[in-house]
């Protein structure tokens, strides 16, 4: 066997070399994996350090807090919050987002702006800020503004707002990518609300209810006189920061006023006791406003210049402090002399109508109505063109009239020439005093006054008739042809009819009378007067005298009478009577209506007695009906003597009338002896003129 040879010297260089290179990667290898033992090692632990670690850098603070107790938050005010973040870990993050919850009574203002973009989400519940990318050591900061609601109940607390920190974090050398989140610790402050009700900008005010006469003292007193109504205006206003649950409020100081009517805009309930006004109200919200209107008069004993100056006070379990309202404008009253109730009445001195040239009389009662005594009165006529003065006194002066008293002044008028037309007219006084708030004046009644050429003539024709039909049957009875043709002739001629009044007026009194003047009559009381010549006289503007049988008047159509007193009489045809409510229609429109008696007695031929009843009682029942005096009697049967003239005279009748006679002589004319023309159905209207003599 071979024996081996020794290795050679650069075999053994090779070998060695050999084994240090094996050595060598060996260590290399070990060394690498080591550092990259090491190198995940520090990756995992960069990759997991805290990039957000709460603290100062990464909060929320709120602004002007100390950081501990609590902090009053005002509904409606602003709170702000600053929300601090920096990124301390040691590498950069990505896609960084602070996600806010909006507390509960708190919203985002519209003041709050920030650099950065955000979002609210679809509830309205969150912010959502996008701050994106983040190196080491970066940071940031962002003030949020929030509103507080209003109105907030008094000692609410509000949560602090809820802050998570989003964001991604990546490890290339890891190959890992993660999505982290941080919840900000909450604040230590407790948030408190602080609010009440607040009724300060709550008013009241006084205004005269007729604002348009309204003036005022030289202290801004509003001027008021006894019999003015006062407006009181109250207005409950919640300016405050909390909806008031149980409100109080008076109104004091209403001394000497008395309530006459409320006007409120609320269902709240009010009581009046004594000077004051008390007023509930269940609730008043924040904003809203409740108003009370009250009309105050004042009272009759209040005191002249007593001031009004109503104090409100309010209170409320949720205020600390009773809210005290005060009136700006106060009112004074102002008593003065009142002549409002003075009167002033004119009458034409013969008590009918008016006509130029008649005496009219004046009457007045000037009457101090006021609280306080008139001092220099002066009482004036006023001008007048239909009046003239015939008493030559236009002015009369008083030094003093009390209160309550009255003075009485008289003058006499001439009603005037110059009157070209019928007009109704009075007279005006005018009263003043020294310290009367204002000047008086005081009208008279009105009076017709007539247009008419003055009668100068010599006779007045007074026309006798009795039925009107359209067919006439008895010869005391005239077609309504011949009234209207007669009516017509007179109508044509200028002729006026006047009643028997306005004859008796002329006779005693002067009265004016129509240039032609006529009286028309018709005895007995016919139907066919209401029926048939009534339309006839309305159509010329006449009116008639009616002599009436109150006997034979009946109450209704169901009681009509017919004209039996006449029964015997061959010339006289059945015919029906007038009833009560025929002879209203006519009076009304002015008819004259008189006594004609009861039962169409021969008055001379019964017994006193009985013709006094006759002439009495039918005058009785004639004025209940009508509800005008009955002046003229109308002699049935024209049968009279001294001894009945006497009993109608006694018996209250201004004058009487036979049927016969002829035309009125005015120089004979006797009043209880009247004479008529006889209007037959045999008589011709061509006969009329001389008839009448007619001019």
């Amino acid at each position: 066997m071979k024996k081996s040879s020794a290795p050679s010297k650069k075999d053994l260089i090779v070998i060695i070399i050999s084994l240090t290179i094996v050595i060598a990667f060996g260590l290399f290898m070990g060394i690498r994996y080591f550092l990259k033992i090491k190198e995940t090692e520090l990756q995992t632990e960069i990759y997991n350090e805290e990039n957000f670690p709460l603290g100062p850098q990464n909060c929320i603070k709120l602004v002007g807090s100390e950081g501990e107790g609590s902090v009053k938050i005002i509904p409606g005010k602003e709170v702000h919050f600053i929300i601090n973040f920096k990124n301390l870990g040691s590498s950069k993050v990505n896609d960084v987002k602070l996600r806010v919850k909006i507390p509960d009574h708190l919203n985002i203002s519209n003041n709050f702006n920030t650099n950065y973009s955000y979002r609210v989400d679809e509830n309205n519940n969150n912010i959502v800020i996008d701050i994106g990318d983040l190196e080491s050591g970066q940071e940031g900061s962002i003030k949020i503004k929030f509103q507080s609601e209003i109105p907030l109940i008094n000692g609410l607390y509000i949560e602090s707002p809820e802050v998570k920190l989003k964001y991604t974090k990546a490890n290339d050398y890891l190959g890992v990518s993660t999505e982290k989140i941080v919840v900000f610790t909450p604040l230590k402050e407790k948030m408190v609300v602080y609010s009440s009700p607040d009724f300060n900008g709550s008013t009241i005010s006084l205004a005269k209810e007729n604002e348009e006469n309204s003036k005022k003292d030289g202290s801004g007193n509003i001027i008021l006189h006894e019999n003015d109504k006062l407006k009181l205006i109250v207005t409950l206003k919640n300016e405050g920061t909390m909806n008031s649950a149980d409100t109080e409020a008076v109104i004091k100081d209403i001394d000497y006023f008395n309530i006459v009517e409320s006007k409120l805009e609320s269902t709240g309930e009010v009581t009046v006791n004594e000077n004051s006004i008390f007023i509930k109200e269940k609730g008043i919200n924040v904003g809203e406003e409740k108003q009370y209107e009250f009309i105050l008069s004042p009272l009759l004993d209040i005191p002249n210049n007593h001031v009004l100056k109503p104090i409100l006070q309010i209170k409320d379990k949720d205020i600390q402090k009773e809210v005290s309202i005060a009136v700006e404008s106060g009112a004074i009253i102002k008593l003065f002399p009142s002549f409002e109730n003075s009167s002033v009445g004119i009458v034409d001195a013969n008590g009918g109508d008016a006509y130029a040239k008649e005496q009219i009389n004046l009457r007045a009662i000037i009457k101090n109505s006021g609280k306080v005594s008139a001092e220099d009165v002066i009482v004036k006529i006023a001008p007048s063109q239909v009046f003239v003065n015939t008493s030559g006194k236009t002015e009369w002066h008083f030094n003093e009239i009390k209160a309550e008293e009255s003075v009485e002044i008289s003058a006499t008028f001439m009603v005037s020439e110059n009157i070209s037309k019928d007009i109704s007219a009075g007279i005006k006084l005018v009263v003043n005093s020294s310290n009367s708030a204002n000047e008086y004046e005081i009208n008279s009644n009105q009076i017709k006054i007539f247009y008419s050429k003055p009668f100068e003539g010599a006779y007045i024709p007074i026309i006798g008739l009795h039925g009107i039909e359209p067919y006439v049957a008895g010869r005391w009875e005239i077609s309504t042809g011949d009234l209207d043709s007669l009516c017509s002739l007179l109508k044509s001629l200028g002729y006026q009819t006047i009643t028997l009044a306005d004859l008796r007026d002329y006779l005693i009194f002067g009265k004016a009378l129509p240039e032609k003047p006529i009286i028309i009559t018709s005895d007995d009381g016919y139907q066919s007067v209401y029926s048939n010549a009534f339309p006839i006289m309305k159509k010329y503007g006449f009116e008639m005298s009616v002599f009436l049988l109150t006997g034979y008047i009946g109450n209704s159509e169901a009681d009509r009478m017919m004209n039996d007193f006449d029964k015997n009489e061959k010339s006289v045809v059945r015919r029906p009577m007038l009833i009560w409510p025929e002879i209203a229609a006519m009076s009304s429109y002015g008819f004259e209506f008189g006594s004609h008696g009861i039962s169409h007695a021969y008055l001379n031929q019964i017994s006193r007695q009985e013709a006094e009843n006759e002439i009495r009682q039918s005058k009785i029942d004639i004025e209940a009906h009508i509800k005008k005096p009955c002046i003229f009697f109308s002699w049935p049967h024209g049968n009279y003597n001294s001894e009945l003239i006497s009993i109608v005279s006694q018996s209250g009748y201004g004058g009487a009338l036979r049927y016969t006679g002829g035309v009125l002589e005015i120089s004979n004319a006797n009043l209880f002896n009247l004479p008529r023309v006889i209007f037959t159905n045999d008589i011709s209207s061509s006969s009329y003129v001389s008839l009448l003599k007619l001019q």
